[in-house]
């Protein structure tokens, strides 16, 4: 939808349940596709809000650079909640795992799409797998029943997430 979308709509979006995979349903999912100024940032924050108020204890804030994670938790400040709800990916090492039992994961593309670091594991700390990816890390942390909002801010920075086949031959993502 374009064009004066509010939390309201995007949660009347989610509360609808379309058929899934393997006989599972799954939650609809709302766009938003106003331009520069409009105010996404508090509209994501009303989206990431009120799915925690549904019982949604995790959601994703997927942006385009570390630095706006300042801008997410202003936003989040803005609608009158507490801003440290927003934790940063970077903060958790590729090999350890994420151990908050709930709130608002902020990552960027490039994290998700980065490589793995391979590091030894180490018996002494449960908490280390080598050659983890973060994708695979956010997976784990958000578990098989997760249900809560994935945000794609700044989305167009999805582009190229697969391999473009082009004049010179495949250019990878």
């Amino acid at each position: 939808r374009r064009g004066g979308a509010s939390p309201i709509d995007a949660g009347q979006a989610h509360s609808q349940m379309l058929p899934g995979t393997e006989g599972k349903q799954e939650r609809r999912g709302f766009f938003e596709g106003d331009g520069t100024g409009v105010g996404k940032g508090r509209i994501i924050a009303g989206v990431i809000l009120d799915n925690l108020r549904q019982g949604r204890t995790k959601a994703v804030w997927v942006s385009e650079k570390q630095g706006l994670h300042v801008d997410a938790q202003r936003d989040y400040a803005g609608i009158g909640e507490d801003p440290a709800i927003i934790f940063r990916h970077a903060a958790t090492q590729a090999p350890n795992k994420i151990t908050a039992k709930a709130g608002v994961l902020f990552t960027t593309y490039d994290m998700l799409r980065g490589g793995e670091k391979k590091q030894a594991t180490d018996p002494n700390d449960p908490h280390k797998q080598a050659g983890k990816k973060r994708v695979d890390q956010l997976v784990e942390w958000l578990g098989p029943n997760f249900d809560g909002v994935i945000v794609f801010d700044e989305s167009h920075n999805m582009m190229n997430s697969s391999p473009q086949r082009g004049t010179r031959g495949v250019k990878r993502p």
